[in-house]
C-alpha cells in the first residue's frame, strides 16, 4: 500500500513539473505579429508604347480594379502597364471618345484606395483627402474637357457589364489618334515587359480587311485588289486559285514568333484560316495562307476569255474546252463592256455569274453555251437559261 502512495506522489510532482516547464518555454517564446499587406494609393502611373500618364482607381473587386484614365493618352495600344513596382498589364476595355476617357482592367492581388464618384462640386475635380471625384479632366486637341461623376461611372458600368470588343477599340483609338504618336525609344526594354512589340488590334483589323478583299476579287476575279496586302505577286498568283470565299471570319490568335506574325482564325464552317505576316516598311504584308492545298493542279487556273482582244475563234481555246467539257470553269469579258461572266458547268447544267461595273452580281442557271457565227461577226450565246429575260444572251463578238 505505501508503495502504491508513493508512486501516485512521484506521478503528481511529474506533471506539476512539465506543467511549470511548458509554461515556462510558452512565455519565452516570441510571438510574431502577422504582416498586414499595404494599400496602395488610388492615382497610379500608367505607361503606353507612345506615353506616360497617370490613371485614377475607381472601381475595386477582388483582384479585379477598373482605372479611369485620358484615352488618347494611352489610344496607341489595347494594353498597358500599370504602377511602377508592379507593372501589371492592364486591358483597354471602355473607351468614351467624345469625353477623352477610358478604362483600364487590371487584375492585381493588392488593394488600392479607391476614389469615389460623386455629385457634387470639390476642389479641382479630384479630391484625394476625401477620396472623391466630381469630374475629370483631360485635353483633347488643344481643348479642354470636364468629365462629370455621372458621365464615368456609365462608362464604368458599361465596361464592366461588357467590355469592348477589338473592332469597337480599333476603331475609338483610331478616332483618337489622328496624329499618329511616335513609340518611345527602347520602351519595353525600359520597362522589361514585352507586350508592346506588336499591336494585336492593328494585326486583327488588317487580316479582316484582306478576307474582305480576298472574297471580293474571288467574286469578281480581279486578283489586283489584295495585291497591297501581299508582299509578293507570287502569292498573288497563288491565291487565284482559291475559288472558296471565306465567310463570317473570326479571327482566334494573334502571336509575333521573332520578326512574324501569325493570325489564326476560323470560318463559319470551323475551318481553321491560317495567315502568316510580316512588317514590310512599316506595314503588315501576307507572306503565306493555308488556303493554298499544295496538292492543288496549277492547270486548273480559272482562264480568262478577253473577246475584246480575240480577233478569230481559233484565239479562244479556252472557251472550245469549256464547251467540249475538257475544263469546268471560264471567264469571259464581254466585248466592249466592264462586265465579267463566270461560267462554271454543275449537274448537267451552266451556272452563270455576272458582276456589273456597279459591283452588282447577278446569278441563273443556263442549259448549254453555243457559238454562232453570223455575217456581222461571231457570237458567244447561254441558251435556256433559268432567267426568262435572258435565255439567250450576247455575251460580245470577234471581228
Amino acid at each position: 500500500m505505501k508503495r502504491i502512495v508513493l508512486l501516485m506522489i512521484t506521478l503528481l510532482l511529474a506533471a506539476c513539473s512539465d506543467n511549470a516547464q511548458g509554461d515556462w518555454v510558452a512565455q519565452n517564446i516570441p510571438k510574431e505579429e502577422k504582416q498586414v499587406s499595404p494599400t496602395y494609393e488610388a492615382e497610379v502611373p500608367i505607361y503606353s508604347p507612345t506615353s506616360t500618364t497617370t490613371g485614377l482607381v475607381i472601381h475595386q473587386e477582388g483582384r479585379d480594379k477598373w482605372i479611369l484614365v485620358n484615352a488618347q493618352d494611352i489610344s496607341g495600344h489595347p494594353n498597358v502597364l500599370v504602377h511602377p513596382k508592379f507593372l501589371t498589364k492592364g486591358d483597354v476595355e471602355g473607351i468614351d471618345v467624345e469625353h477623352n476617357i477610358a478604362i483600364v482592367h487590371i487584375r492585381n492581388s493588392y488593394d488600392f484606395d479607391v476614389l469615389q464618384l460623386v455629385d457634387e462640386t470639390i476642389t479641382n475635380g479630384v479630391d484625394f483627402e476625401s477620396g472623391k471625384i466630381a469630374y475629370f479632366e483631360t485635353t483633347l486637341n488643344d481643348e479642354l474637357i470636364k468629365t462629370p461623376a455621372k458621365q464615368i461611372q456609365q462608362l464604368l458600368n458599361k465596361t464592366i457589364d461588357e467590355p469592348i470588343t477589338w473592332q469597337e477599340r480599333y476603331e475609338k483609338n483610331e478616332q483618337l489618334q489622328k496624329d499618329k504618336v511616335q513609340p518611345i525609344t527602347n520602351f519595353t526594354t525600359y520597362y522589361e515587359k514585352n507586350i508592346f512589340t506588336y499591336n494585336s488590334d492593328e494585326l486583327m483589323h488588317f487580316a479582316v480587311s484582306f478576307i474582305d478583299q480576298f472574297n471580293s476579287s474571288i467574286d469578281t476575279n480581279d486578283w489586283q485588289l489584295i495585291s497591297s496586302y501581299l508582299s509578293s505577286d507570287e502569292v498573288r498568283e497563288e491565291l487565284q486559285f482559291v475559288s472558296k470565299k471565306i465567310m463570317n471570319y473570326e479571327v482566334r490568335e494573334v502571336r509575333k514568333e521573332g520578326v512574324y506574325y501569325f493570325v489564326n482564325g476560323i470560318n463559319e464552317q470551323r475551318e481553321e484560316v491560317r495567315l502568316s505576316i510580316i512588317r514590310d516598311q512599316g506595314n503588315f504584308k501576307i507572306i503565306g495562307t493555308n488556303l493554298i492545298n499544295e496538292d492543288m493542279h496549277y492547270e486548273e487556273k480559272l482562264p480568262v476569255i478577253d473577246l475584246n482582244n480575240a480577233h478569230k475563234m481559233e484565239d479562244l481555246p479556252a472557251l472550245q474546252m469549256f464547251i467540249n467539257g475538257h475544263i469546268n470553269k471560264i471567264l469571259i469579258v464581254p466585248f466592249e463592256t466592264n462586265e465579267k461572266w463566270k461560267l462554271e458547268k454543275k449537274d448537267k447544267k451552266i451556272v452563270v455569274k455576272v458582276n456589273t461595273t456597279k459591283n452588282s452580281t447577278t446569278s441563273f442557271t443556263c442549259s448549254e453555251l453555243e457559238l454562232n457565227d453570223e455575217s456581222n461577226g461571231k457570237f458567244v450565246q447561254l441558251i435556256g437559261c433559268s432567267n426568262l429575260d435572258q435565255s439567250t444572251i450576247q455575251l460580245g463578238e470577234t471581228h
